[in-house]
């Protein structure tokens, strides 16, 4: 059983975007999403006669009816020089080099999560993720598990952006190479989930 790290922070900040609709068979746990090809036609035919307004509701619209059917993905994954405020506000770390006295700051931007339309025309989504960090030969020497869940509720336009961010002290591990492994799962629909590896290495100050 891994060992926990020495200091664990976890954040999570949600930013809105996107649009609205419904219809057949969505993922489990999803909101019906819109007619996906017919939005995509609705989109083109707009733009076509220069009505660019209505072109993005339909792409919208359409955003909406392949994230329902889509994995749980991430994108943007990068070390990061400090916790970003807003959405895509993130500073990349340059190199895969830390000092033991750094901080590791990981970022990512979480795509194709579940979200639930309740009763009340709100949307949920819930998240979670797992970590370990592996040494040159790929044994795991410590992580955390079960962090979160990172829940957003309440919001009545589906969304397309949402990052997390952790932050990890390895302070108390010697200079070597290293790898850190993210796992995210989908809470609302646990069959979804999706794991990164971010490599990198500690060195002697």
């Amino acid at each position: 059983m891994p060992k926990p790290l020495p200091a664990l922070a976890a954040a999570i900040v949600i930013a809105l975007a996107a649009a609205s609709p419904a219809w057949p068979q969505a993922a489990k746990g999803q909101s019906q999403p819109p007619d996906t090809m017919a939005a995509m036609q609705k989109a083109q035919e707009a733009h076509i006669r220069g009505d660019n307004l209505t072109s993005l509701e339909a792409l919208f619209q359409a955003t909406q009816g392949v994230w329902t059917f889509s994995p749980l993905g991430i994108r943007n994954a990068a070390f990061v020089l400090e916790e970003p405020e807003y959405f895509s506000t993130y500073k990349p770390k340059v190199g895969e080099n830390f000092t033991s006295s750094e901080l590791l700051i990981f970022y990512c931007e979480p795509i194709g999560f579940t979200q639930r339309l309740g009763p009340d025309g709100t949307y949920t989504n819930s998240l979670s993720w797992s970590f370990e960090i592996l040494d040159a030969a790929g044994k795991t020497i410590g992580g955390g598990n079960n962090i979160g869940p990172f829940e957003h509720s309440g919001y009545r336009t589906f969304i397309t952006e949402k990052m997390l961010t952790m932050t990890i002290n390895m302070s108390q591990f010697p200079p070597g190479s290293y790898i850190l492994q993210i796992t995210m799962i989908d809470n609302l629909d646990p069959t979804k989930s999706v794991t990164v590896q971010k490599p990198f290495n500690l060195v002697a100050q």
